[in-house]
């Protein structure tokens, strides 16, 4: 069952209500959470790298009111498309107060973001020659670079360019020779959440030689750092496999300041850093309502070997107990993977059973697809429609992976219909400007 602090305050009363007013499935948020782990990031920033700036990864959730709590609080606003960069000025963010990253920046916004004063990070060659340099008319531009390392995947080397290999040096030739007036002011680059504080300090290295070398060689002061991909929130995480007890924020800060202050003693760069999920996971919490249950002698997942076991297993077990299957409201592409173990699911139950028998249970959704699992193999009581799952630690990607989210939204639908008939921004946010509503987060904009 749920270990997380937060959903205990969901009693069976209050769940009850908020499913009445707004109608299931539903993400609520603890809006104290978000701030209190941003207090905790900022705190930690402060002492250890005074020259600081925090902005929000607004692509890990949309949310209109959540992204306008961290506005409140000073917290930037980190981009990656055309819509996001749409959203944040909508939102009342200045230029200065954006930072554009992506791999697929809209020719529209990547142009007004630049003219206007926005950190934009260049992804590629390609942008970069997609520039209205007839526009700029030999108007002086800052532009930053991203980057990445050979020592990370290749999932994470598709992103800007290499920092061993000499690629990021050719960029900047080139980036001279095409545009003189073009200033290099910072360097960005993605890290998976998932990694430990010395990999932090590693690459913290690496960024740093290059920003000196930068200087060196073409007289460009590098304004800032850019650590980009986020912190994973304190507590016991899988990697690999292996459970892993997640440390502090302290110790990531302070394995890139130590860096920072010995490699620039005197005038020293800004260290951004772009938190997500480290701000808003734990605030989430998905409520979802189980639409049909039942118990079957085997049930087949995507591992056919595993499946074939299985059922040697169970022909072999006469008395063996049956697998329970069951399906709720919504599916596995509202929620991490992360979440689908037994830590992270607290229960509400319609008529709870007297017995204490549970059942080795899979969690599915109800879309039409096979394979929409949301949990498997986790041991629950015999459930029944009506009853509640709550997933905890829910708040980030949990929209923003989910294109359909809110269209079992009661009173949302039509809305939600007229925004899949246009295209504009405009009225594909009315969707999130209901779901701040459904969240307890209503606020005029």
């Amino acid at each position: 069952m749920s270990t997380d602090k937060t959903t205990h305050l969901l009693t069976k009363e209050v769940v009850d209500k908020l499913i009445r007013d707004y109608g299931s499935p539903l993400l609520v948020f603890d809006e104290s959470v978000i701030k209190t782990r941003y207090k905790e990031i900022e705190g930690a920033l402060d002492i250890l790298y005074p020259k600081n700036k925090i902005a929000y990864s607004v692509k890990t959730n949309y949310l209109p009111a959540l992204i306008s709590i961290l506005k409140d609080s000073g917290v930037l606003s980190e981009v990656v498309s055309g819509f996001e960069y749409w959203l944040a000025k909508k939102l009342g963010y200045r230029d200065e107060e954006i930072i554009y990253n992506g791999p697929d920046k809209s020719k529209e916004s990547l142009e007004e973001a630049l003219m206007n004063g926005a950190m934009v990070n260049i992804d590629s060659r390609d942008e970069f020659l997609a520039l209205p340099f007839k526009k700029l008319k030999n108007k002086k531009i800052k532009i930053g670079i991203r980057t990445n390392t050979s020592t990370r995947s290749l999932s994470h080397q598709r992103f800007g360019f290499n920092l061993e290999n000499g690629e990021i040096f050719s960029f900047i030739d080139e980036v001279k020779k095409k545009y003189p007036q073009c200033v290099i002011a910072g360097l960005h680059i993605h890290l998976n959440s998932v990694i430990k504080p010395s990999h932090y300090e590693d690459i913290a290295e690496r960024l740093s030689d290059c920003a000196i070398a930068i200087e060196k060689k073409w007289g460009d002061s590098i304004q800032y750092l850019d650590f980009g991909g986020g912190f994973l929130v304190p507590g016991a995480r899988s990697m690999w496999g292996i459970l892993w007890d997640v440390p502090d924020i302290e110790e990531y800060v302070m394995g890139i300041a130590n860096v920072l202050l010995k490699k620039f003693p005197n005038e020293k760069p800004y260290l951004i850093v772009e938190p997500g999920r480290y701000l808003i996971d734990e605030a989430g919490i998905f409520i979802t309502t189980v639409i049909n249950s039942k118990f079957v002698e085997s049930f087949q997942d995507n591992n056919k070997i595993r499946h074939l076991f299985a059922n040697i297993l169970f022909k072999a077990k006469k008395h063996s107990d049956s697998i329970q299957i069951a399906a709720i409201d919504s599916n596995k592409t509202s929620i991490l993977k992360s979440l689908s173990d037994e830590r992270h699911i607290k229960l509400i139950q319609t008529n709870k059973s007297l017995k204490n028998k549970t059942y080795s249970t899979y969690i599915v959704g109800n879309s039409c697809i096979p394979p929409d699992y949301l949990s498997k193999k986790i041991n629950l009581p015999c459930l029944n429609r009506g009853d509640k799952i709550l997933f905890s630690n829910a708040g980030a990607y949990s929209i923003s992976r989910s294109e359909q989210f809110s269209v079992s939204f009661g009173k949302a639908k039509n809305l939600v219909g007229i925004s899949r008939k246009k295209k504009s921004f405009g009225n594909r946010v009315i969707c999130y400007w209901i779901c701040d509503s459904l969240c307890g987060l209503e606020k005029a904009y």
